[in-house]
């Protein structure tokens, strides 16, 4: 049984509901293209893979967003029995060296990047966006039931377009802007 799923529904609009009890917890068993259309929805976007890793790890080069200590149960939520997510937000001690929680644990993450060998050029050698005609759309973090020698700011998963069209009850989204990332827009406006 899900906890909290979202929908696109036939206009665009975004619908969804949660279990009682679960409102705060991530989205679950949404598709990446309801992820996708969700975001858009929101004027934002899915991450690209490079801005999700560089969010999660900073400029360090960490092996963990909290740093280089192995998981544990204040960092991260992971282990845990089949949907047992817990509220977002819940392990500030695991936030990203930019403040992001949630990186690893509780739920892996939809980006729009391509499948590619890893790790790869960010020059352009075609990885964005993945469009869900054809190849692997890549799935970046961990979830609440992976153990906890699956939890690396490397580890990569990826879907096919069927994979991508159905949803996970491992699997969630967080949108993001250019803006996310401190850039900002030609005449120095941020997007």
């Amino acid at each position: 049984m899900s906890r909290r799923r979202f929908f696109a529904t036939a206009s665009g609009m975004a619908a969804a509901f949660a279990d009682p009890g679960f409102d705060h917890h991530p989205v679950v068993e949404v598709s990446w293209f309801g992820a996708r259309a969700y975001c858009a929805w929101k004027g934002r976007r899915l991450p690209t893979e490079a801005e999700w890793e560089r969010a999660a790890r900073g400029d360090d080069r960490r092996l963990y967003p909290w740093g280089l200590a192995a998981p544990a149960p204040h960092l991260a939520v992971f282990g845990r029995a089949y949907n047992a997510t817990e509220p977002t937000g819940s392990r500030p001690d695991g936030a990203s060296p930019y403040k992001v929680e949630d990186m690893l644990g509780n739920l892996r993450e939809w980006t729009l990047t391509v499948l590619r060998p890893y790790p790869y050029r960010t020059d352009g050698d075609n990885r964005e966006p993945y469009t869900g005609a054809s190849g692997r759309v890549v799935v970046r973090g961990a979830s609440h039931d992976d153990p906890a020698d699956s939890l690396g700011l490397t580890r990569r998963r990826s879907y096919d377009r069927r994979g991508a069209a159905a949803g996970h009850h491992l699997v969630g989204f967080r949108c993001a802007t250019s803006e996310d990332l401190g850039e900002v827009a030609g005449g120095g406006r941020s997007r």
